[in-house]
């Protein structure tokens, strides 16, 4: 047996022994290949990498027959210091006492290894031992697993971070899109080093793509991820194909048009056998239990569904041709390829963005704006109403990672991309109802979203925006926060979350199967419509507030040009935000990914502290973000900051100061249009705007003597209603910007 020693530290107290070094790595038992059920709807690059598993495992095992076992030794010499620092796998043995193998003369320790690859461990411990210079910088997917291996294993995981960054950085191999091999080592290269988009890429592509449980070919790929994996691939094929059997059952049930919105008996019988055929072709006509699910992927059985061929109406009589029953159109939208989001990870963010069909040059028009008109939301009966108690101001944050398209001109939704401008009042309710789950949840769009969403706080946009940065990595001057003004819209183009979940909460039946991220049972009853709506309600086990938000929809695309504002976030934060509100600096500098529960943490004061009255500083902070947004805005937005923290009713100092100095502008600006500044919502930050800015028009129009001013009110004094400002003749809230900065400066110098 060959004896060679590689000395990484030369005063070294630890020995380490490698026996049967560069043994087979991550190989797959031949016979752990899923079965095939739908050969004909896989590409043949799939098959040939998948297969391959297979053929590698073969050709090793004829290779270990013609050679004997390696019985070369690869000898470490090593320091104790080092591993038990770097280590949390040495450190523990340490801590254990450290027993010697055998004796070795010149050692304190012996530890052994088996079949790791000589030039990866050797590479690890040049790491530990600090030889940088022995370290290479380039290295192929293979290597790299291997050391994903070894780091896994020896827990060691911050010592080669830096290291790790810089091989996945400078791979040449791109990311692998066909299950096999090479795909699961980069699996195991992004779980072990914590490439969360990387490893969300291909957990999505595994949940389309595997047949069955994914394999871990003894990589460390936790059995939980294989497991959770495995579960929303069975749930979604199982959902699939009752879908398919239900229909088949309704058109068996189908008899003409005695039914109302039923298709003839003629095409309802024509329709069901050529669904018949092609549920038997692709071997989903019998319902199968759940072990045989093993042998579908949810990319096979989509191209098989696709397949079925529909009948050929045109050599039938015209009666056929002309059918519009409701079966029919279940079948024609059946044949609707549905874009899956799926994997780990996902929140508002859609890793694939709907493809635009191409446009027609030869026909296009140039006086097409670049943003088309809205779809408004047209409910039935009483739901219309509900319309009216739309807020005046509505905000949305978004970055190039958002959902759709966004941009200071135009919102899109994903469906607008696709070209589906649809309401959502004309659709199946069954389908709608699942899409607005999945919207509100941040869950993977199977069914396409309409949806685009807004909401009546400040404090929840700023928090979602801090959100954003962390979760995705996004520079906050690429995330944009847009106010609106929803008098500037026709009427019904936003809808409150609440009432579309009271619309269409009942409309799937409690045991339908839903995909889930969060571990609980897929279920419309659990995961569905109606338990969200409950959640908005919740009380929070620590803090005072629920998990309520303001939130409003918007469908298909919303034009925002001429209608808004749209400033980037770091100008916010760079004009005194956290001076103004340090609760936001401590949400940014804290590494825990929160949301909904940071959100109701910064609203606790409203329920705890004092209202006090407002000094000069945060009065001159709350001004100097105002002005990032145009003037139109700044009202508004002067408003909702200082109604982050609890002011007092009818403040004397926000209504003298906003008097003294911005009174002439904002009086030129009054309508006699009533609006609705806030919804009648329990949310405490918007509350508050609410009274801020009913106090201050208030006094404006007392004071100033302006004529029928009690009329803008209504009756009372209603504390929900604010004069339009007439857009036609805007001007500065300011004589001068130079004015403003004097003022400013008087304020900060009176509060020094």
């Amino acid at each position: 047996m060959k004896r060679s020693v590689r000395e990484v530290d030369p005063d070294g107290d630890t020995l380490l022994i490698l026996r049967n070094p560069d043994a087979a790595f991550a190989v797959l038992d031949f016979g752990a290949l899923w079965p095939n059920l739908l050969p004909t709807h896989i590409p043949p690059k799939m098959n040939i990498t998948e297969i391959q598993l297979g053929v590698s495992e073969r050709s090793l095992r004829k290779q270990q027959n013609q050679i004997q076992q390696n019985e070369e030794e690869l000898r470490l010499r090593l320091s104790s210091t080092h591993l038990t620092f770097a280590s949390a796998y040495f450190k523990a043995m340490l801590t254990n006492n450290w027993r010697e193998t055998r004796p070795e003369e010149g050692y304190s320790f012996v530890v052994t290894a088996e079949e790791w690859d000589q030039k990866a461990l050797l590479i690890l411990m040049n790491i530990i031992h600090g030889q940088t210079t022995k370290i290479p910088r380039i290295m192929g997917i293979e290597m790299l697993a291997k050391m994903a291996v070894l780091v896994d294993y020896y827990k060691c995981h911050e010592a080669v971070e830096f290291y790790a960054k810089t091989w996945i950085n400078n791979l040449i191999e791109p990311l692998p899109t066909c299950y096999g091999r090479t795909f699961l080592l980069r699996l195991c290269i992004s779980w072990v080093f914590s490439e969360s988009e990387v490893f969300r890429e291909l957990t999505r592509a595994a949940l389309y793509q595997s047949r069955g449980p994914i394999h871990s070919l003894g990589l460390p790929i936790p059995g939980d991820v294989i497991d959770a994996l495995e579960m929303k691939r069975q749930n979604f094929i199982s959902k699939v194909i009752s879908e398919l059997h239900d229909l088949k059952s309704r058109l068996c049930k189908d008899k003409g048009h005695k039914d109302k919105g039923a298709c003839s008996f003629e095409c309802s019988s024509i329709l069901l056998g050529a669904l018949i055929k092609g549920m038997n072709s692709i071997r989903i006509l019998d319902d199968p239990p759940p072990e045989l699910l093993e042998g579908y992927s949810i990319m096979a059985l989509e191209k098989a569904v696709l397949s079925i061929q529909e009948p050929n109406y045109s050599s039938m009589p015209d009666s056929y041709s002309l059918c519009t029953g409701e079966t029919h159109t279940r079948v024609n939208k059946l044949k609707i390829r549905r874009k899956i989001y799926i994997g780990f990870g996902d929140d508002d963010i859609p890793d694939e963005v709907p493809s635009r069909p191409s446009d027609n040059l030869a026909t296009e028009s140039h006086d097409t704006p670049h943003c088309p008109d809205e779809v408004p939301f047209r409910p039935p009966g009483n739901l219309a109403a509900k319309l009216h108690d739309t807020p005046r101001y509505l905000f949305r944050v978004f970055s190039n990672a958002s959902a759709g398209e966004n941009s200071s001109e135009c919102m899109k939704s994903v469906d607008a991309l696709d070209n589906t401008f649809e309401d959502i009042f004309a659709r199946d309710p069954f389908t709608v109802a699942l899409t607005l789950n999945e919207h509100l949840r941040w869950q993977p769009k199977s069914y396409g979203d309409p949806f685009i969403s807004w909401t009546t706080s400040l404090l929840v946009a700023i928090q979602y925006a801090i959100y954003k940065h962390k979760k995705q990595s996004t520079k906050l001057s690429a995330i944009s926060l847009c106010i609106v003004d929803t008098t500037l819209f026709p009427d019904g183009v936003f809808m409150k979350d609440i009432d579309l979940m009271n619309e269409f909460h009942d409309k799937v039946p409690d045991h339908y199967l839903v995909i889930d991220n969060e571990g609980c049972p897929p279920t419309w009853g659990n995961r569905g419509l109606d338990n969200f709506r409950k959640m908005r309600n919740k009380q929070h086990k620590t803090y005072s507030g629920v998990y309520y938000f303001g939130e409003y929809l918007s469908q298909g695309q919303t034009n925002i040009e001429g209608r808004s504002c749209t400033v980037t976030c770091d100008k916010i934060i760079n004009s005194n935000l956290f001076a103004f509100m340090p609760q936001f600096e401590d949400e940014l500098k804290d590494k825990s990914l929160l949301w909904a529960n940071a959100v109701i943490k910064l609203r606790q004061p409203f329920y705890t502290t004092e209202q006090e009255e407002m000094n000069n500083s945060d009065f001159s902070e709350a001004t100097i973000i105002a002005l990032e947004f145009d003037t139109a805005w700044f009202l508004p937005m002067l408003a909702n900051l200082l109604a982050l923290n609890p002011r007092t009713a009818r403040d004397p100092r926000i209504i003298g100061w906003t008097w003294e100095h911005f009174r002439e502008e904002v009086m030129h600006h009054l309508s006699p249009k009533v609006t609705n500044v806030v919804a009648n919502d329990n949310i405490p930050e918007v509350f508050h705007f609410g009274k801020i800015i009913h106090d201050i028009i208030r006094h404006f129009i007392r004071e100033s003597g302006t004529p029928g001013g009690r009329k803008m009110f209504g009756p009372g004094d209603l504390a929900w209603y604010l004069p339009t400002v007439d857009h036609d003749y805007v001007q500065p809230l300011m004589q001068s910007l130079e004015t403003l900065r004097g003022t400013i400066q008087e304020l900060q110098e009176d509060t020094t």
